[in-house]
């Protein structure tokens, strides 16, 4: 097994991919590329980590705008019934 295979990320390592993977299109295309064809086992769990995260809040995102929407009707609802006597 070839040495440079085991190659640690240093920390400064871990902060410029970070950087790299914040940038809005090529960062995404950075993190999928690493994901599933780095030879670096470090460099391809990070990315992985990075996408499932991304994922993860994209999901948390859907559902709290989904129930802040309906929170959102229902008051709307409620106001537009309701009757000064």
């Amino acid at each position: 097994m070839d040495n440079n295979e085991n190659r640690l990320i240093t920390p400064w390592g871990y902060i410029g991919y970070s950087l790299l993977f914040a940038i809005p299109i090529v960062g995404l295309i950075c993190a999928i590329v690493f994901a599933f064809s780095s030879t670096y086992p470090c460099r391809k769990n990070y990315a992985r980590s990075f996408l499932i995260g991304i994922i993860i809040t994209i999901v948390v995102s859907i559902i709290l705008t989904l129930v802040a929407g309906d929170w959102y009707r229902q008051i709307l609802y409620n106001y537009s019934n309701y009757r000064y006597y």
